[in-house]
């Protein structure tokens, strides 16, 4: 009779296991549908960096390329603009749309594909780890989306999980781990310590698991994983992108608040993963006051402070590194002592980080969209160059050197085939792409694409 009754009690445990996994995943899968259509609609894509990215790749027709070190995670960014370029679409609407795409759905999809893996392998505490990590990352630094770590995040987490959890028949999710070194080595210059993480798991797992791989796969991996550590450092000291991560650091004092908020919550994680494990079901109050606390708080800084979060996006980008290291160790950590950690309170709070999540994309999309079309708005009423302080637009999400681009691109984008107006912060200041902001003839020619610069207006 007793063997009967825990039979039953852990058919159910399962079974409610099952189904709060699944519902992570598809929880996950409408946060990829959400912002990948309120990035387009809001043209947030258009956001600091991302309006001369954008601006460059129409101008040379796909062949722009990003700072060294990057060019492996810009190639995916850049990835469905430049196939309809090939293919000849000279929609500047449907081009910019692409653009936006590209920049926005890879940590999505790789997430979402390692949370398969991790429900194919019954793995379900990792599901819940990703479900969290992209809805940090996407909150404070995915507003900012041209950051190209966010997209070198993702082939990050679907490799870790494929080193991990892959067999000899997993061929479809072989195939994309392959596809993906070529892009690995000079992915993003945070590779040089998430490329530790993986050689670390990779070095594990040839010595422990040899009767279910490969090695000869393994060890071309590792091989690849080593080769990424050197050619990130040398990206993070010598290259062009070197200042984005020291400089990140070095701001780190001045943004307490941010910290004692990332601190709470991988504190939550850490906590609740080793009550979890020691108390085995008891004393869930350890985790389920933490965990609620944790999601009230995320919910207020994100919808109630949409505005800051948006804006600080840039500037939070060392959780970018911080945070994928983080969460690699404990998974590393849960898998090589094989910990399953079982709580209805982590599965809970990971699906309330999504909805928390689509919530603040489709408010923030909200907002800066409301900012591009004033951005228009007054273009429209103008001719020649005109200084933004001269307008009553909200400089809130403006930033200096790429509000040229940024100008053009909103007209653009609301049909305008015609521009006669363009918006500049000074003429004084030093512009990427080395063009001086009040020459109309350093601005490029988008006929191609159905837009005319009517120079005269500006003569």
């Amino acid at each position: 009779m007793n063997g009967e009754l825990f039979k039953a009690t852990a058919e159910k445990s399962d079974k409610l296991k099952n189904i709060g996994t699944i519902s992570i995943i598809i929880f996950m899968l409408a946060a990829l549908i959400v912002k990948c259509i309120f990035t387009v609609w809001g043209g947030n894509y258009l956001y600091a960096d991302g309006a001369n990215f954008c601006y460059g790749i129409l101008r040379d027709n796909g062949g722009m390329q990003a700072f060294d070190g990057r060019q492996g995670s810009f190639f995916l960014m850049k990835l469905f603009i430049t196939l309809a370029l090939k293919l000849g679409i000279t929609d500047i609407k449907i081009l910019c749309g692409m653009f936006g795409l590209g920049s926005v759905i890879w940590l999505a999809l790789f997430s979402l594909l390692a949370m398969i893996l991790c429900k194919l392998k019954g793995k379900d505490q990792f599901i819940i780890g990703i479900a969290i990590l992209y809805a940090m990352v996407n909150i404070f630094t995915g507003f900012f989306t041209q950051i190209e770590s966010i997209t070198s995040i993702g082939i990050f987490t679907y490799l870790l999980v494929y080193y991990m959890l892959s067999e000899r028949r997993d061929w479809f999710f072989r195939i994309i781990a392959v596809l993906l070194l070529p892009l690995m080595h000079n992915a993003n210059e945070y590779f040089v310590g998430f490329a530790v993480i993986l050689a670390v798991v990779l070095l594990t797992r040839i010595v422990r698991e040899r009767d279910v791989i490969y090695i000869s796969e393994y060890v071309c991996h590792l091989g690849v994983s080593i080769y990424t550590v050197y050619t990130s450092y040398l990206a993070a000291t010598q290259g062009a992108s070197t200042s984005s991560l020291a400089k990140s650091i070095e701001g780190l004092p001045a943004r307490r608040y941010y910290w004692l908020l990332i601190g709470l919550m991988l504190l939550t994680f850490v906590f609740a993963v080793f009550f979890c494990v020691l108390l085995k079901g008891k004393g869930k109050l350890l985790v389920w006051l933490p965990a609620c606390l944790t999601c009230i708080w995320l919910g207020m800084t994100a919808v109630g402070q949409t505005t800051l979060v948006a804006t600080q996006s840039f500037s939070m980008r060392f959780m970018n590194f911080v945070l994928p290291c983080g969460f690699g160790v404990i998974f590393y950590i849960l898998w090589i002592l094989r910990w399953d950690i079982q709580s209805s309170a982590l599965s809970l709070m990971a699906a309330v980080f999504l909805v928390i999540n689509s919530v603040y994309v489709v408010q923030s999309a909200g907002e800066y969209r409301d900012y591009l079309e004033q951005l228009n708005s007054v273009c429209e009423e103008r001719r020649g160059f005109f200084e933004l302080r001269s307008t009553d637009i909200d400089a809130t999400y403006t930033w200096g050197w790429p509000l040229p681009m940024e100008s053009v691109l909103a007209q653009c984008l609301a049909g305008r085939s015609t521009i006669w107006a363009i918006t500049i912060k000074d003429f004084n200041a030093s512009y990427w792409e080395a063009f001086d902001s009040d020459d109309i003839n350093a601005y490029a020619d988008f006929q191609r694409y159905g837009v005319i610069i009517d120079k005269e207006s500006f003569l």
